[in-house]
Parts: structure tokens; sequence; C-alpha cells
């Protein structure tokens, strides 16, 4: 077998499994549901990742603000927290163990952490160094949300934000104007 023909047989697999991981996601971005979610980011700037924001879902502190099982499952569980709408957002309605049998009902999946804290692997927001820092945003002015789409299965992928009730562009921008004048 000729050298180039056992180089392209050889990398075939990997090219083929980050093609199918990339195409899982995009599915899931293209049918998922998208949500509004209040949230409270905090600018952890990084010497090896750059600059994002970790975005904390209000719904994170869910287990202590709405019925939950008792007691909660132990730590690293799967949970889910089930969803209602109020205005613009979804806020949580309850904690648990089990999905909705009802597909209308928006839920998030997450992992139940230590001080009855869920994880939703939903939470990094690049931030380019000229931006404007959104954990600096008003509550007064609307505050910050975070845009998701959430499949099926309730995982939770961070579209962008919503800061001041702008998206996160256009507020770092308007920023820029007022801080030039």
């Amino acid at each position: 077998m000729k050298p180039l023909s056992m180089y392209v047989l050889c990398s075939l697999p990997g090219v083929a499994c980050v093609a199918g991981m990339v195409l899982r996601e995009e599915m899931a971005l293209a049918r998922g549901r998208e949500l509004l979610l209040d949230t409270r980011p905090v600018d952890p700037m990084s010497l090896f990742s750059g600059r994002y924001a970790t975005v904390h879902f209000v719904a994170e502190n869910a287990p202590t603000s709405v019925p939950a099982p008792d007691p909660l499952p132990g730590y690293g569980s799967r949970v889910h927290v089930w969803l209602r709408q109020e205005g613009r957002l979804h806020v949580p309605e309850r904690v648990t163990t089990e999905r909705p049998q009802d597909p209308s009902v928006p839920f998030l999946r997450g992992t139940l952490m230590y001080g009855n804290t869920i994880d939703f692997d939903a939470t990094q927001f690049y931030i380019p160094h000229e931006a404007r820092d959104p954990a600096l945003a008003e509550r007064g002015k609307g505050g910050v949300q975070a845009r998701v789409s959430v499949d099926a299965s309730g995982r939770a992928r961070l579209l962008g934000l919503i800061v001041e009730g702008v998206p996160f562009e256009q507020w770092s921008r308007s920023g820029d104007q007022r801080e030039r004048r």
C-alpha cells in the first residue's frame, strides 16, 4: 500500500470522530429550545484560558429555593430542574431525579455538587479583550441573562448573554461609545 493511502486510511477514524462531535453539537443547537435564564456572571481572568465570563445560572441554587427531593441524592448525582416561564425568563420550579414526562415542560439536566448547587456544564462565555465586563452590569438596568439552547435531554448550551436588556455585543459596543466621549 502507498504511504499516502496508508496515511489517509489511518487518519480517517480521527477525522470522522471529530466531525461526528461537531455534527452532534450543531444538531443540538439547531433543534434545541431557546430559553432565557437569569445569571450572576463572574469574570475570572485566567492566564491559561484567556478572558472568559463564568456564568452562574440562578437555577444552580434551585435545591435550596424550590421543592426538591428530601433527602437530596448524593454528590455527583444526575438531577433535573423543571422550569416555568415568568415574563421573558425561565425560572426554577422544582428539582427532581426524573425528567418531566410532558415534552412541553422545559428542564435543565445537571449534576448535584457540594453545597447543594447544580453544575450545568454550559457556563463559559468568551469575552474579547477589548469588550466590557458583563459582571459589571447593573441589576437595576436588567442585569445579565443567558440565552441557552436546551436539547430534548435537558443539556444546555450557552448561545450568548443579554446584558441590561440588549445582546452582549451591542451592550459592549455602547459602552465603548460612552467611554470615548
